[in-house]
């Protein structure tokens, strides 16, 4: 299978075509979305993402004008939703990703320590069951001492089933 190869119904993809993949030979609707530039996190204080892209929006899940944070769902179902950025390098404290609905935090955290000279790369993906309306964010945190950047790759979310 090609990146611009059709996909159907019980086909295998392989996660390496995963980033070139849009899902709509199978009606699953998805958004990827990203950020143009680093978003400055400070020192051990949870901080919301934004997005000021969007790659595609099948579902009209993001807006990058009213709430740029959040994914939100229009219908119920099991939504897989991923995200990844990269931290930028310093050797002191630890690093925080995690994915938030409606406000409150879902049991996915991704914690890692400093390692120095390096641009560390997060990523974090859940299985999620939402209502219509619920939202997704991405919240991220670090103890480094200052401000640091964290330049957000990609945000997706992709609808699995209905109920």
């Amino acid at each position: 299978m090609t990146a611009s190869s059709a996909v159907s119904a019980g086909d295998t993809v392989l996660a390496s075509h995963y980033n070139n993949l849009r899902l709509d030979a199978l009606n699953h609707k998805s958004a990827r979305v990203d950020d143009t530039g680093a978003q400055d996190i400070p020192n051990a204080v949870a901080t919301i993402v934004t997005f000021d892209r969007e790659t595609w929006d099948d579902d009209s899940y993001h807006s990058t004008s009213t709430n740029p944070s959040r994914l939100t769902v229009a219908t119920a179902g099991k939504y897989l939703v991923t995200a990844r950025g990269v931290w930028e390098s310093h050797a002191t404290g630890f690093r925080q990703l995690e994915l938030w609905v409606n406000g409150s935090q879902v049991n996915t955290t991704k914690l890692m320590d400093a390692v120095d000279n390096t641009s560390p790369t997060m990523d974090i993906t859940a299985l999620l069951q939402l209502t219509a309306s619920q939202y997704v964010e991405v919240k991220v945190e670090q103890n480094s001492g200052g401000l640091l950047e964290w330049d957000s790759q990609s945000f997706e979310i992709v609808r699995l089933t209905t109920e």
